[in-house]
């Protein structure tokens, strides 16, 4: 079966849980999904259980010894003309602009639903990368640092 959903690591115990029939603590869990009724549904669609997920993934190869940004995996979904299509960006965060504010930068673009072994980076496409830097950028803004705290 084929399903265009975006699903963590962290969705596995909410989404055994909803297959057992188990309730799940309010107190656990609290950022995952349960996709049993998609792993339950009989045809190919199933109604859109995330349509986005972010996951911090530095790459040790990038040499980023300054900690100058963090680089983030950002999964996203979009609905056009009864498509459903799912997408991946690399984005690097928190490099720092003249003004001192932090901004995202997407430096690779992947489409998932159509190049699910992520061989063609898409991330030249101006107006698919900005949404996703954008989109990024509105989830980031509410993330608080440690200096913060």
């Amino acid at each position: 079966k084929i399903r265009d959903q975006i699903i963590g690591l962290h969705d596995l115990f909410r989404t055994l849980c909803g297959l057992a029939g188990v309730s799940v603590p309010a107190d656990q869990a609290n950022d995952s999904y349960d996709f049993s009724k998609v792993l339950r549904a009989s045809g190919i669609e199933a109604q859109l259980v995330r349509d986005s997920l972010y996951i911090q993934s530095n790459r040790p190869w990038e040499q980023n010894t300054k900690k100058i940004f963090n680089t983030w995996a950002a999964y996203g979904v979009t609905v056009e003309n009864n498509s459903t299509d799912v997408w991946k960006a690399v984005l690097e965060y928190n490099t720092k602009k003249i003004d001192g504010r932090s901004y995202a930068k997407c430096v690779e673009l992947f489409h998932l639903s159509e190049d699910p072994s992520e061989s063609q980076d898409l991330s030249g496409n101006s107006v698919r990368r900005a949404a996703l830097e954008v989109q990024f950028q509105g989830m980031a803004s509410g993330e608080r640092t440690v200096q913060e705290e």
